[in-house]
């Protein structure tokens, strides 16, 4: 069988990510529980300008604009949140694609050299992601004018479901092809283009495949953060530090698979 036919297995990719989750827990929480601290704290200080700002003035417009000291701190506690996030998943990335050989200060180090990258992948996702919403709308639209023609009623009630649905699940699809980026441009020291280009190029031939394992792992996460979030005090912090790595891992265990599959 030709290595373009060949399929991921579900039961081994699990096995090798609790391996490797496993094996490195302390290091991968590590590089997780820092940005996520420092974030909290930043977060804490936005919140508490936001409130101090409105406080002070007559109405709400009055504190977006950049003569208000507090909306100027708000906005830049805000950018550095964004900032502090996107190096925590690059360091997550690094740590993860290099887990044997990298220490905690190595990471982050090395992240701050994918910042950029990451920035303008980030961006490109956008870009796809609206991509993808505009491609449910043009076919909401077309099947509600088919629907029309039968029943308003039937038209109503399609609607409903389809209006949240069907954008979520083309941009999914869409989004699918360049997930592996973010690998790529850690694993291949690649620039965003290429990195795209690598993700798109391995997942084409292994799309289904692919989509149906991204599909498993995600919904098993929602429903285990789900259940979480009612645990008090501590059920979103344990989502943050358990769960997300854990796709992270999940997520480059595929990548080499499907990098040893395209080989």
């Amino acid at each position: 069988m030709s290595k373009h036919h060949e399929t991921i297995s579900i039961s081994k990719s699990y096995h090798d990510t609790v391996e490797v989750y496993g094996r490195h827990f302390l290091k991968i929480v590590g590089v997780v529980l820092i940005p996520h601290v420092i974030s909290y704290l930043l977060f804490t200080s936005l919140s508490a300008s936001v409130i101090s700002g409105f406080a002070r003035l007559a109405s709400a417009s009055e504190f977006f604009t950049f003569s208000n000291i507090n909306f100027d701190i708000s906005l830049m506690l805000l950018l550095l949140i964004m900032v502090i996030e996107l190096l925590g998943l690059a360091a997550l990335v690094y740590m993860v694609t290099h887990n044997e050989r990298v220490t905690l200060l190595t990471a982050f180090e090395h992240a701050l050299e994918f910042f950029w990258r990451y920035l303008v992948y980030g961006l490109a996702l956008l870009v796809v992601s609206a991509i993808g919403l505009v491609i449910g709308y043009l076919i909401i639209t077309i099947v509600s004018i088919l629907f029309g023609f039968f029943s308003i009623e039937l038209l109503n009630s399609a609607f409903i479901w389809m209006d949240t649905i069907v954008p979520f699940i083309t941009t999914s699809l869409l989004s699918a092809f360049f997930v592996f980026a973010m690998f790529s441009i850690v694993d291949r020291n690649s620039t965003v283009n290429e990195a795209m280009r690598h993700s798109f190029h391995m997942v084409k031939g292994h799309y289904w495949p692919v989509c149906i394992r991204l599909a498993i792992v995600y919904v098993l996460v929602y429903l285990l953060g789900y259940v979480l979030q009612f645990i008090p005090g501590v059920g979103n912090l344990i989502s943050a530090l358990i769960l997300v790595p854990f796709v992270v891992v999940y997520l480059h265990t595929l990548y080499r698979d499907l990098v040893s599959l395209n080989q």
